[in-house]
């Protein structure tokens, strides 16, 4: 067959496939009010969560009475078509949009209706730079809290989540939990049993922690000793001098408890956490090796996790870690194969239990003592607690909280913290730092995720004559109040940039009560070691 006879390239033809695409119909609305639109309609469907919770409930019971139709068939066959019609009933898609109100900064799912008008208002959105922010769209995260509370299983959001499988995919979801359903109906001889963790009695997040100590690190000697702990954060150079950390890592000798070897923050690349904890521990400090999920799978973690505590690492932060749209590498493929709460359970296995999450035993297990970030000033506020519960029942030890600018909210989470009994099962330490000038507040007030800085900081700071003297004092101020509050039990100070009034913060302040740090100092056999390493490099 001839191929068809090509169209003449006319001029209309060039001018229109140089003009951007933006409008696909003569009266089409804007694409935000597209976007308003399908999100509304998204919005009012969860609004009827309840309903559809018994529907589905009904429609489970409903198909575990064609189990023996399947059973008959035989799974193998009922997968493909099974699967096919589960794709499009669950082909709800959860949309990615940002929403101006929410003060997560992060890419929020919204409810849009059909997975085609996802695709499409993206590639609309990237045509015409359009940026779907707004102050109207309520952040859904905090929906997410808000909406389970009236229905019959929402108290199963509060349990840990276990890692994703990811050999599961394009395969049924409903067969395999009604081959389970009806495998567990047989067995017991009673009616189908809902596949869901009942607690009459509510949630149980308590955490027993193993007798005496986890890890051997200072750290945790101090934490249980009841002494006040200083940890600090070292902001890692884009350098592959070990000169560079040792430089920045010196200004807090004798002045803090813990160094924090950030993982990536912010989505930008630096050195390596794991690479700034050997250069600590080679050193004598006591690093705390922060995990990030976004750029390691399981595998990974697991990996670094066993070869940090074989480098005499004692502490790790786990953290999901920022979306990679937050640094100036978009284009990086995040992983999230593992979130905080199940990062934490799997270290907490591979600690307690010695083996890793395939079952496979551990010859020794890592000696860890395990931490986790918490955020009292993000929404929904009275979520905070329960979520700090979630991460303890997962295992979290001591918890490193966000920037603190705004103390009575942070005496109101504390005071739910202790009625619910989460002192007693972890460390607290509140987040603290000095800041620079009142632009630097506004821009960390917007940029950073997860930070609230009330207006009555920002104007303090405007009317300071000197502002960065000011920030500095108004940080021991705070460090001053959130001491005395029942259940802390240290603080986390994050000087970035501003590292050198670490010291005059901490000795102004007087948190330590005359307690002095470990410091480096020169030991007879320093120079013995040296030699030899001169020797080994030469040879």
């Amino acid at each position: 067959m001839l191929d068809p006879k090509p169209r003449p390239v006319t001029q209309t033809t060039l001018e229109r496939k140089a003009a951007p695409k933006i409008d696909y119909k003569p009266n089409d609305v804007s694409p935000q009010r597209r976007v308003h639109r399908r999100y509304s309609v998204g919005y009012g469907r969860s609004s009827i969560r309840v309903f559809l919770e018994w529907f589905y409930t009904r429609f489970a019971d409903a198909f575990l009475l064609l189990h023996p139709l399947r059973k008959a068939v035989g799974y193998s066959r009922a997968e493909k078509p099974v699967t096919f019609v589960e794709k499009r009933v669950k082909g709800f898609p959860l949309p990615r949009a940002t929403s101006a109100s929410c003060r997560h900064r992060h890419v929020l799912f919204v409810e849009l209706p059909e997975a085609a008008l996802q695709r499409t208002l993206r590639r609309r959105a990237r045509q015409q730079q359009f940026a779907r922010s707004s102050p109207d769209m309520p952040c859904v995260w905090g929906k997410a809290w808000e909406w389970p509370r009236n229905m019959v299983h929402g108290d199963a959001m509060m349990a840990v989540q276990k890692p994703v499988d990811q050999s599961l995919r394009e395969i049924s979801a409903w067969l395999r939990v009604n081959a389970q359903a009806a495998a567990a109906k047989e067995k017991a001889g009673t009616s189908a049993m809902r596949l869901r963790d009942e607690n009459h009695a509510g949630i149980d997040l308590q955490y027993d922690p193993p007798p005496g100590h986890s890890s051997r690190g200072r750290l945790e000697r101090v934490l249980r000793r009841g002494e006040f702990a200083v940890t600090t954060e070292l902001n890692p150079p884009d350098s592959a001098d070990p000169e560079d950390v040792y430089y920045r890592a010196k200004v807090f000798d004798g002045w803090v408890d813990a160094i924090n070897a950030v993982d990536a923050s912010g989505a930008n690349c630096h050195v390596s956490s794991v690479g700034i904890c050997a250069l600590l521990t080679r050193m004598g400090y006591a690093p705390i090796m922060q995990i990030a999920c976004r750029d390691r799978n399981r595998i990974a973690i697991q990996g670094d996790v066993l070869g940090g505590a074989a480098m005499g690492i004692a502490n790790i932060l786990c953290l999901t870690g920022d979306g990679v749209q937050a640094g100036d590498q978009p284009g990086a493929k995040p992983v999230f194969d593992l979130d905080c709460m199940s990062l934490l359970e799997t270290i907490r296995i591979m600690r307690d239990n010695g083996k890793f999450l395939s079952g496979r035993k551990l010859t020794t297990p890592p000696q860890i003592f395990l931490g986790a970030a918490i955020n009292p000033f993000a929404p929904p506020y009275d979520f905070r607690p329960y979520r700090l519960g979630k991460k303890i029942a997962a295992g979290a030890q001591f918890a490193q909280s966000q920037y603190c600018f705004d103390v009575p909210m942070f005496r109101t989470y504390m005071q739910r913290v202790r009625d619910l009994g989460y002192t007693e099962q972890c460390f607290i330490l509140c987040g603290v730092g000095p800041l620079a000038s009142a632009n630097t507040a506004r821009w960390m007030r917007n940029n950073v995720p997860g930070v609230h800085i009330p207006d009555a900081v920002i104007k303090r700071l405007e009317g300071a004559a000197d502002q960065k003297k000011e920030g500095k004092q108004l940080c021991i101020d705070i460090i001053n109040e959130v001491k005395e509050v029942e259940g802390v039990s240290g603080i986390h100070v994050m000087a970035y940039r501003q590292e050198e009034y670490v010291a005059q913060i901490v000795h102004e302040s007087g948190v330590l009560k005359g307690r002095r740090p470990w410091t480096r100092e020169l030991r007879a056999d320093d120079r013995i070691v040296a030699e030899r390493l001169d020797h080994l490099m030469q040879a």
